[in-house]
């Protein structure tokens, strides 16, 4: 059996929260200790404005992936897109009942929630990097969304 007391496992749930860490597991033979975080907004890398021609995308670990593809159509003149900072499931508002968070014309402010994506069941609330209006929703409720995949076209206030 494992031996692990209290007091490691609170030092383990605070360094799990430090380091962005959502799920951590022991196994000792046929023994295991499982520690899962629920959190709405688990480390996730910073919005990035994507520009019509490839662009380095640094993420929170500071590891650099190539956005080689273009979308078929770029941002019109002066606009940004804001993309996807992980691979999960768009959904424009926080239940199916509710308003979305934003609608084409809206102004936002930085901070402003844009939309959720879902990854292995979690809910990541995306947040405007920067005061905008949005100019279109390239994507549909509950479509599927890559790593830097363009989910808004927006224009910076």
């Amino acid at each position: 059996m494992i031996n692990i007391d209290n007091k490691k496992i609170k030092q383990l749930a605070a360094m799990m929260k430090q380091e962005g860490v959502v799920e951590f597991e022991l196994k000792e033979g046929e023994h295991f200790i499982r520690i899962k975080r629920e959190s709405s907004n688990i480390n996730m890398p910073p919005i990035q404005a994507a520009p019509a021609q490839p662009v380095s995308i640094s993420s929170g670990s500071e590891r650099k992936v190539e956005v080689a593809e273009e979308t078929k159509e770029g941002p019109a003149s002066g606009n940004q897109h804001v993309v996807s900072p992980i691979v999960g499931t768009f959904y424009r508002a926080p239940s199916p009942k509710a308003d979305p968070y934003v609608k084409v014309g809206d102004k936002v402010q930085k901070g402003q929630v844009l939309c959720i994506l879902e990854a292995m069941k979690l809910m990541n609330e995306l947040e405007a990097e920067y005061p905008c209006e949005i100019v279109k929703i390239l994507v549909n409720n509950a479509q599927p969304v890559e790593y830097a995949e363009p989910l808004f076209e927006v224009k910076p206030l």
